[in-house]
């Protein structure tokens, strides 16, 4: 293969890796697919290039065909700012929930234990409890796995810039099937905590 073709075609692919990771969301896997398709014919006879771009193939098809079905069930992409303007709501709700926990406890601390508005104010109270525990709680675990989550996609990405790992399609493949589940999983708790910020989880029953 001619050196100066095969280095075009390298850094070529550097350009669509680095894309992939820039401007994911507006890259066109369909036309890389095609274009790739084409580097393959000019590398037929060079394994490493060739498995590299094999890798990259199956990994922009796999992304193509996940578009193709809208595995997300919700069919809603749930982006940072929603998550954040969820995050204030969440916020919302415990704050409102503790001020009407204040008012049943002083409530309670002047009422007649025997009465039945005394009850009552308990079981409320017993319930306003519960409620800001579970939305405590679940804001805490879901906002840690999702810093997880993206910690790990961010080394990930760093990974794909190394030169030892873009020479070894073997090892760029396995990263890139990585993250592809990490995206997967990343996109189900951003759903999750969108519903949870946003009350459908945490009711006044």
């Amino acid at each position: 293969m001619n050196p100066i073709k095969k280095m075009e075609i390298k850094n070529r692919l550097k350009v669509m890796e680095k894309e992939t990771i820039t401007n994911k969301e507006k890259f066109d896997y369909a036309a890389a697919v095609t274009e790739l398709d084409t580097h393959l014919i000019d590398c037929k006879d060079d394994a490493a290039m060739t498995g590299r771009i094999n890798a990259m193939r199956d990994v922009f098809k796999e992304i193509i065909d996940k578009r193709k079905k809208g595995e997300r069930a919700s069919g809603m992409s749930i982006n940072r700012r929603e998550l954040e303007n969820g995050k204030a709501k969440l916020d919302q709700i415990i704050k409102e929930s503790k001020t009407k926990l204040n008012i049943t406890v002083n409530f309670l601390n002047n009422c007649d234990k025997n009465s039945d508005d005394y009850e009552e104010a308990t079981k409320e109270g017993n319930k306003l409890v519960e409620k800001i525990k579970k939305a405590e709680k679940e804001k805490k675990a879901i906002e840690l796995d999702i810093k997880k989550t993206e910690k790990r996609m961010a080394e990930l990405d760093y990974m794909i810039k190394d030169e030892e790992v873009v020479a070894d399609y073997a090892k760029l493949n396995e990263i890139y099937e990585e993250r592809l589940v990490l995206e997967e999983k990343l996109e189900t708790l951003y759903e999750k905590y969108y519903n949870e910020l946003n009350g459908e989880q945490i009711n006044e029953n």
